[in-house]
């Protein structure tokens, strides 16, 4: 079984939700050039803080994105 990593799980999430890059950074209050660098896979290890902003407005369990995370440290 191949796992997600953390930027696939929230662009997954993101367009499940309809909203572009640039509306997901608006409404969580963080960068959009940060997002666009976890999606991508550039920031591999986002900071939590800006883990819980996502999963707050994108409704996914703050956990879930933390296992995903998580799963990159144990690789």
């Amino acid at each position: 079984m191949v796992e997600k990593n953390i930027g696939e799980v929230i662009t997954e999430a993101r367009e499940k939700a309809n909203l572009s890059q640039r509306q997901l950074a608006k409404l969580a209050n963080i960068n959009n050039s940060e997002l666009s660098k976890i999606e991508s896979g550039v920031r591999k290890e986002p900071s939590p803080k800006i883990l819980r902003k996502i999963s707050n407005v994108l409704d996914v369990n703050y956990s879930d994105l933390m296992l995903s995370l998580i799963h990159i440290w144990r690789c």
